[in-house]
This record gives C-alpha cells, structure tokens and sequence, in this order.
C-alpha cells in the first residue's frame, strides 16, 4: 500500500474568512486544500522577503519596471479579492543644482488627511510606470522630466480610509525642458504654488510621514550639491 504523504489537518474560521475563502474557490477553480497551501506559501516568501529587505539599509530599489509592474498587478489581484480598492501613486522626487521640487495642493485629499505639500505626480493609469509620471509631472509642474530609477515604494501609511489601499512610488527625476506652471488634471486636485527647496526641508512643508529611504536619498543629494 502506498504511504500517504500528504497530512489532514482542521482548522477553525470566522464566517467571514469562511466565505471569502469559498467565494475564491469558485473564482479561481482551485480545492480548499490548494488556496490553503497557495496561501501559506504566499505568507512564507513574504516573511523571507521583509527579512531579505531588512539588511538592504539605505540601497536604492533596483527593480526593473516589468518586474515591479508584475508585483503590483499581483498585489492588486489579491486586493480586488478583499472588497477593497487599490490605487497606485507615482511620485517624482525631481531635482535641479541640489534642489528638489515640491508643490502645494488646491484642497485637502478625500483619504490621506491634512495632505499639503507633495511631490509631484499622481495616479498611475497603466503599467508603463515611466510614460504615466512623466505625463503627471507635465501636467502638474508644466515640466518635461527625464524618470530614473524607482528610489522606494510602500503602502501610504497615512491613508485612514479603508476602502482604499494607496500604494506609493517614488521615482527620481530630472527636468530635461518644459516652463515651470503648476496645475493638474480636471478629475484630480491641482497644484497652485511650486517650490524649489533644500532637499531635506521638505520636512518642513510636509503634513504628511515621508519615508526614511526618501529621505536618505535626498540627503544624499543635498550632500553631493555641496
């Protein structure tokens, strides 16, 4: 008789849990046994991943776009199986002779409270990370900006509305033409003022956290300008 390798274990749900985990099988056409062991699978390569990244310390994000537009598409695939929305944000760290451009907002956001001044950018449509911040930087800044390198990415901490999940990148920049002008689109709060400011003051204009990694790299810049 052949031996059985696989092992039968009982675990307990909430209601909720139970149905969504059921509503998943019927759309994605797997056992429970399969999601079960897709799912911790997912669980333990994301413990290995954060304790990967932990030693990674201020390294810039050398994702490529295809790998990282391959992520989010994932990533927003569980989402939509959560009754809650994702929506990606490029940002553009854009930098001028040891600078760095910040604009005020016309009116407060609907999800991230007592948001002011930002980096310019905005929703990203697509997967073409680059021609989406680009066109948003155009838009809000009247500038024509070069797209680097992804310098962080992370989930807005400061999003207090939980029917949306904002997943922010940041992209360093350079201006390659354009004249300055702020504004923006007519489905989303345009910029009124822009300003040039010492890459690590932008502490002081900003209402909102900004994360360690952006802030290492633009102390990076503001030491270099020197």
């Amino acid at each position: 008789m052949k031996e059985r390798n696989s092992k039968i274990v009982g675990i307990s749900l909430p209601p909720q849990v139970h149905k969504k985990l059921n509503d998943l099988m019927k759309a994605k056409y797997k056992t429970r046994s399969e999601l079960i062991r897709e799912m911790i699978d997912v669980y333990t390569d994301s413990i290995s991943t954060v304790h990967t990244t932990t030693h990674l310390e201020s390294e810039e994000l050398n994702v490529g776009e295809a790998s990282l537009a391959k992520l989010l598409k994932a990533y927003y695939d569980i989402r939509t199986n959560q009754d809650i929305d994702t929506v990606i944000v490029g940002l553009g760290l854009i930098t001028k002779n040891g600078k760095v451009l910040i604009g005020k907002r016309g009116a407060l956001d609907k999800n991230i409270r007592n948001l002011t001044w930002v980096f310019p950018g905005g929703k990203l449509e697509t997967l073409n990370f680059t021609k989406d911040v680009t066109e948003r930087v155009k838009i809000e800044t009247g500038l024509e900006v070069k797209v680097g390198k992804l310098i962080h990415a992370r989930v807005h901490p400061d999003n207090l509305t939980k029917s949306v999940n904002i997943v922010a990148l940041y992209f360093h920049c350079e201006v390659v033409g354009g004249a300055e002008k702020p504004g923006g689109r007519k489905s989303s709060v345009p910029l009124v003022q822009l300003r040039w400011v010492k890459p690590t003051d932008v502490v002081r204009y900003f209402t909102t956290s900004t994360s360690d990694e952006v802030m290492r790299f633009l102390a990076g810049i503001e030491l270099t300008a020197k």
